[in-house]
């Protein structure tokens, strides 16, 4: 691994998922892990899904990779926060998923 993907890997974990500077830690599925939330990243997804006449997303964030024993699929129902969600859309850049919830009334 060249030296700067190791930075990078060190800064995901002691920086952007770090509770104490910009992550936070919710249930995911019945597990805690530690994520980062983007709202301007989610107008963004939204706006583009308005032109197309799709759904919107509630939230996006972003999570790592590793934090996951089984990665989550689009279309999968799960539980976030306690509360049901479904996923929107997901995306693999470089080892941080992205990972866009739409509400849903039930699991």
């Amino acid at each position: 691994m060249s030296l700067f993907k190791e930075m990078l890997s060190k800064d995901l974990s002691t920086t952007f998922f770090n509770p104490n500077e910009f992550a936070e830690t919710v249930s995911f599925n019945g597990k805690l892990i530690n994520i980062t939330f983007d709202e301007d990243r989610l107008e963004r997804f939204n706006r583009k899904n308005d032109e197309e006449g799709l759904t919107r997303g509630d939230l996006l964030f972003y999570a790592d990779k590793a934090a996951f024993e089984k990665r989550p699929f689009r279309g999968q129902r799960l539980a976030f926060k306690g509360r049901p969600y479904e996923v929107m859309e997901i995306m693999d850049e470089s080892g941080v998923l992205v990972i866009v919830l739409e509400g849903v009334s039930a699991l």
